[in-house]
């Protein structure tokens, strides 16, 4: 038996979470098979194949917002603050973030491709449309909800990344 222990009541399961992430990120990849971004072409293989390991947590904007601030590739590369400041605009107070890593990545070095984020106040979509992503970000791109449709910005974050760590509180 598994248990996931949450903070905040949530009308969907980490389980549920996990799978709408899954959907998102596998149709991310559909659409978007390659950006010449070679971390991006290995998530989108991985997501392709369903080969993706997926972490979900519950975390509230203001934790999310400094995770993307502390976020670095193995060479030195972090987010743009413009990205940061136009994913936070729209996301909810309380957030599902869903982290996709490979089983390499994850086990050896505990690091990911990136993520999505999914309102955690919100129940489960049916059927699963654009609306429901709040944001996605993965090597070379973000994608987030402007305007009631999804927007998407290059960045220059192209690597892989550090896994969220809560901190002891």
């Amino acid at each position: 038996m598994l248990f996931g222990l949450k903070r905040d009541a949530t009308p969907l399961s980490a389980v549920e979470a996990e799978a709408v992430g899954f959907d998102f990120l596998k149709g991310i990849s559909t659409m978007r098979p390659r950006l010449g971004v070679d971390w991006y072409d290995r998530f989108s293989v991985f997501a392709r194949a369903g080969w993706l390991v997926l972490r979900t947590l519950v975390l509230s904007r203001a934790e999310y917002l400094g995770h993307l601030r502390g976020l670095q590739t193995w060479t030195g590369g972090s987010l743009e603050p413009s990205a940061i400041d136009r994913l936070g605009r729209n996301l909810p107070e309380s957030l599902w973030m869903i982290e996709a890593s490979a089983p390499e990545l994850f086990a050896s070095s505990r690091r990911k491709f990136g993520e999505v984020i999914l309102d955690a106040r919100a129940p489960l979509p049916t059927p699963l449309t654009a609306a429901s992503l709040r944001a996605a970000r993965l090597p070379g791109i973000v994608l987030f909800q402007e305007a009631g449709a999804i927007a998407t910005q290059r960045t220059a974050l192209d690597g892989h990344t550090q896994l969220f760590i809560r901190a002891a509180s």
